[in-house]
């Protein structure tokens, strides 16, 4: 199984994203497609707060996770917040829907309150933890303008 990823230039260089909706029927999400990056330094996969304002996460609901409560990303510091039970949904290379499922994602609370727009810019990751849990490996091929996650 792959699963196709879009190569978006960010920042001058090349980056690898998949288009999924997140389900977790017990915190009642839009379900609308976000645009994760693929992100091999991330150990978690997470909901970046704009994704999280989209979706409709229910913030005030959301625990604190207990190991690593705070973290800084993209340059910024944040509450780790878990929501659990969760499943990704996206298209493999045949257009068909896999739906893949998590115990928990972060999701990424700013400690300093700013207008949205200055987080507009920070992307939903899939983190290390997803491509553990279900032996993907990554394939990045930059000159042919490809890259998919595979199973392994």
């Amino acid at each position: 199984m792959k699963i196709p990823l879009k190569l978006r230039k960010r920042f001058d260089e090349y980056m690898a994203f998949v288009s999924c909706i997140i389900r977790a029927p017990q915190y009642h999400l839009r379900l609308l497609p976000i645009s994760a990056l693929v992100d091999t330094g991330s150990p978690w996969t997470a909901l970046a707060p704009m994704d999280s304002k989209i979706l409709n996460v229910p913030i005030r609901v959301l625990r604190r996770a207990t190991d690593h409560p705070r973290i800084m990303f993209a340059g910024d510091d944040f509450w780790r917040l878990l929501m659990h039970n969760v499943e990704l949904s996206l298209k493999d290379q045949n257009g068909e829907i896999i739906k893949l499922e998590l115990p928990s994602i972060t999701v990424l609370d700013p400690i300093r309150k700013a207008q949205a727009e200055e987080y507009r810019g920070i992307p939903s990751v899939i983190g290390v933890d997803f491509m553990r849990i279900h032996k993907m490996a990554l394939h990045l091929d930059i000159d042919k303008n490809m890259a998919f996650l595979e199973r392994v």
